[in-house]
């Protein structure tokens, strides 16, 4: 049966594959986004790349902010949408930056754009509102999050997950103040498909681990005195670089990934039992998370020989040498010091999810779906190198170019700049 949805964040890696996946199985989506239809076909043809919007009972509606009451749509266009009786609305818009100087802006998007979002559904009388917020609203939290639990007293490492810890209890109570539905979604750790184009979370990490690798090969390769004695080095009958930087990981950590195509179908599978109104389903929470997570440290060693890189020194933060020992064992040596410093630059907010003592359980993803429930593929190291093979070959550059890639992400990482 074929619904009409609502969908915000059409644009972003989640918004783009739910929405080719409502499309493919016939449903009217209308996308209000800020940019040009462009951009969102573009956004999707990476998932299909011979899509063509026209194919489709697609409706782009541009100049649209989610950040504005009513998303600035006026009344003759709230009256038509109206009309067309919306099933659902799935809010996948959101501001996801780690960064204390982006704070304003995410808590302008998380919080206050969600909040513009209940009350577009209110006006439009959608039944149904999919809230997506994130697994990580356990923050600092020790041991396993449940998919009943929300507030533990807990703090948060950044912004981000206490804006969607906000943004879930604002969606209880406008529940419960309009009688109206929702489920709550809590996506893992989200990794795009092979062929993404767009190198943040996961990516960036070893991104940057990349770039730094790259940039030593250079100067090795023209005999660099600065770099004599580091014990940087090309291995012998290898292509792996050894950099014997340190990255803070606490052994016990584990990484959550979860494939974005998985996600979507899961999440479509949810919906349609809380659209049928199965009781079990409206109301509740579901942790989109991978049963199996791998160990952090595991996926820091094999994500690194796979951008070429091996030697890193994983440290437990809790057992992290004084600032005297490690001004005596490494930034002793020039070079390795501001390496260094320039790698804890570039993944400073990444940090806190490599010594995570967050575990998740989903129970009521397995109890609502029952047979139906399929786990997410096993995280590998194919699995990995499909992605990162891919994202090597196109330089880690975001759509638009390497140059302009470069000059946005150098603005907040010198170590970008230093490196190319």
């Amino acid at each position: 049966m074929s619904r009409t949805v609502l969908m915000t964040g059409g644009t972003g890696m989640i918004g783009s594959r739910l929405g080719l996946e409502l499309l493919e199985r016939g449903d009217k989506v209308i996308f209000p986004i800020r940019s040009a239809r462009t951009r969102l076909e573009s956004k999707i043809r990476v998932y299909n790349s011979a899509f063509n919007i026209k194919d489709y009972e697609a409706q782009v509606i541009e100049g649209k902010d989610i950040i504005l009451p009513n998303f600035c749509f006026d009344k003759t266009e709230l009256q038509s949408l109206k009309k067309e009786q919306i099933d659902v609305l799935y809010a996948t818009a959101g501001a996801i930056d780690f960064d204390p100087e982006k704070a304003e802006l995410v808590k302008r998007t998380n919080v206050d754009g969600f909040y513009n979002t209940l009350e577009l559904a209110e006006v439009l009388d959608i039944p149904l509102v999919v809230v997506f917020s994130t697994a990580y609203v356990g923050g600092k939290f020790h041991g396993k999050f449940l998919e009943t639990d929300l507030d533990r007293d807990q703090c948060w490492n950044n912004t981000y997950e206490e804006s969607k810890f906000r943004g879930e209890v604002e969606a209880h109570e406008w529940a419960e103040r309009t009688g109206r539905k929702i489920i709550i979604v809590r996506p893992a750790i989200v990794i795009g498909a092979p062929e993404t184009i767009s190198f943040a979370g996961y990516y960036y990490v070893f991104k940057s681990l990349w770039i730094v690798g790259n940039h030593a090969r250079q100067q090795l390769a023209q005999d660099s005195p600065k770099y004599f004695g580091t014990g940087i080095r090309v291995l012998h009958n290898s292509d792996l670089l050894s950099l014997p930087i340190t990255m803070l990981c606490r052994k016990e950590s584990t990484a959550n990934l979860v494939p974005v195509d998985w996600l979507c179908k899961t999440v479509l599978a949810i919906s349609e039992l809380a659209i049928s109104e199965k009781e079990d389903v409206v109301g509740k929470t579901f942790n989109l998370t991978h049963p199996n997570p791998v160990p952090m440290h595991w996926l820091i060693e094999t994500s690194a020989k796979l951008v070429g890189v091996t030697n890193l020194s994983l440290e437990e933060p809790d057992q992290a040498a004084t600032r005297e020992d490690i001004q005596r064992l490494l930034y002793g040596n020039g070079l390795l010091h501001r390496l260094q410093k320039q790698f804890d630059t570039a993944i400073r907010e990444y940090v806190p999810y490599m010594c995570t003592r967050l575990t998740f359980d989903n129970r009521n993803v397995r109890n609502v779906l029952g047979d139906d429930y399929e786990e997410p593929p096993e995280i590998d190291e194919v699995f990995l190198a499909e992605r990162l093979d891919y994202a090597k070959k196109l330089h880690f550059k975001e759509q638009g170019g390497l140059s302009s890639s470069k000059k946005m992400l150098t603005k907040s990482h010198p170590l970008l700049n230093k490196a190319y």
